[in-house]
């Protein structure tokens, strides 16, 4: 989102700079090539604000842009050390409330929240339900917070599902989940559905694009299920969207969301969708975009009822995702924030 939002703002009025906690990663070479990059040079988020601190003081920005949930905090609490007129806006990508139900010390954060948030200049929220979830769970003032969506570029996403490759053959079922390996996605769930479907389609397999800590489990599960054979863990991905356009469903798992990516782009590339109706955005854009089914349960076998129904040709219309999330209206709607801001 943020390297999209990047390549967008208009040069003529926007200078955009990148601070990075590290400069690493798999998406770094998608930074466009003139935008200024800062390696923060810090192992741990907790020790960027000195070193952001720093950085502002150096290039004075009218705004700075922070979208990862504890650096938030961190810069929020200090504030009152940034150089005079700096405006200050934090993106929350998740469903507050719901994330910090997985996390130790919960009411530390949760205070966190409370006392820090009100102190930006912004809070953009991708959904709705995050920013109902702020105001009345942390006590959010209603005027700081702005809703704007993920921008999802859908004739770019097709051009890129053509012109790349998948093992996924022609013969078979595939089902493609996608995302980090981490508890938030659930994807121990979704080995326990993929179970299920496959004591009546054998000829099935399922694909997690990702990586994440919870590889190694996902891996003894699979194996303990005796589905290891047909379950696949390629890990990252540079371009999953032919995974997505030669997949039979797309299946969300996820204990909770901000507004998912992952399942805007299944929709971009017409697979149809299967998720489990979470806190967060994604029953917000089932809602709106048609070709995705909603699992009111959260239990394995709920999961798994869910993707037999949509197997079998249940009631889906095309996948077609709204107008709204079309990247220059994001773009737009980010850089009239931000000008009004510096204003």
């Amino acid at each position: 989102m943020v390297i999209r939002l990047l390549a967008d703002l208009p040069r003529e009025r926007v200078e955009p700079h990148l601070a990075l906690v590290a400069r690493s990663g798999a998406l770094l070479p998608q930074v466009p090539p003139d935008v200024a990059l800062h390696d923060l040079g810090v192992r741990r988020v907790r020790y960027a604000p000195g070193p952001l601190l720093r950085l502002t003081y150096r290039l004075r920005p009218r705004v700075v842009f922070s979208t990862l949930g504890y650096l938030n905090l961190a810069l929020l609490a200090s504030r009152l050390l940034f150089p005079k007129g700096v405006r200050l806006v934090v993106r929350e990508a998740n469903t507050v409330s719901a994330e910090l139900a997985t996390v130790g010390h919960a009411r530390m954060w949760e205070l966190g929240y409370r006392l820090l948030y009100p102190r930006a200049d912004a809070i953009v929220c991708p959904a709705r339900a995050v920013a109902e979830d702020l105001a009345t769970r942390f006590g959010t003032p209603r005027g700081r917070l702005h809703h704007i969506p993920n921008p999802i570029d859908v004739e770019a996403i097709r051009r890129q599902a053509e012109s790349g490759s998948s093992p996924l053959s022609e013969g078979g079922l595939h089902l493609v989940a996608m995302g980090r390996l981490a508890p938030q996605k659930a994807f121990g769930k979704l080995l326990e559905a993929f179970r299920l479907i496959g004591l009546a389609r054998p000829d099935a397999h399922l694909w997690i694009l990702g990586e994440g800590p919870e590889r190694a489990v996902l891996e003894a599960t699979a194996l303990r299920l005796g589905i290891s054979d047909r379950v696949h863990l390629p890990g990252f991905v540079a371009n999953p969207f032919p995974w997505l356009r030669r997949a039979a469903v797309f299946v969300q798992s996820s204990e909770f969301e901000g507004l998912p990516n992952a399942l805007l782009e299944a929709l971009a590339c017409g697979v149809p969708v299967v998720a489990v109706d979470e806190p967060g955005g994604t029953r917000e854009i089932l809602e709106e975009a048609s070709g995705g089914l909603l699992v009111g349960g959260g239990s394995p076998e709920d999961l798994a009822a869910g993707i037999g129904r949509v197997l079998a040709g249940g009631p889906l219309e095309p996948p077609v995702l709204p107008e709204r999330f079309q990247p220059e209206r994001i773009t737009a709607a980010y850089f009239e924030l931000f000008e009004r801001l510096a204003s």
